[in-house]
């Protein structure tokens, strides 16, 4: 999708266009989008289809960090990072191994999984198949995801006090 040294950085067609083939071959199998790795190791999570990514593991979310310039930062992912952090959970920006990832589901330590953006602001992440392990997730029991996401929506629509200044009025 995106190599260190390119664009990735930005919304940018290009970004996207190479994801098209792989997104098809992925629905052919049942699953929306691809959850991208890194051009060189093919181990570090980067992004979910368009969307940033979070794994709620312990009590801690991680999400990838913007180092490399291959992932697109936003005003959707910030936002999330400060409703963790104003709940208490402590975010830690850095690259995430996807072996990391399937270590802490097998261990149960992997709560949820869900992508930001703008158009979903929050998508839960049911399945996971990598290397044709499938992690799946009741995400109906989750807590975190869908309260920041509710969170998220009264603050847009007024119905929560908006005390990170984040509304302006138009």
């Amino acid at each position: 999708r995106a190599v260190e040294g390119g664009v990735g950085y930005v919304k940018n067609a290009g970004n996207y266009g190479a994801a098209m083939f792989p997104t098809a071959e992925a629905r052919k199998r049942g699953y929306d989008q691809v959850l991208w790795t890194d051009s060189v190791e093919h181990k570090y999570v980067q992004e979910c289809g368009t969307m940033n990514i979070f794994f709620i593991i312990g009590n801690n979310a991680y999400t990838p960090d913007l180092k490399s310039g291959v992932i697109l930062g936003g005003v959707t992912r910030d936002s999330v990072i400060t409703l963790l952090e104003d709940e208490g959970i402590a975010v830690k920006e850095r690259q995430i191994s996807i072996d990391e990832i399937v270590h802490a589901y097998k261990t149960g330590k992997l709560k949820e999984v869900f992508g930001t953006g703008t158009a979903a602001t929050i998508s839960m992440i049911k399945e996971l198949n990598y290397r044709d392990e499938i992690l799946s997730f009741n995400t109906t029991e989750w807590t975190i995801s869908p309260k920041i996401k509710k969170v998220m929506d009264d603050i847009r629509t007024g119905k929560t006090v908006d005390k990170h200044g984040w509304l302006m009025k138009v």
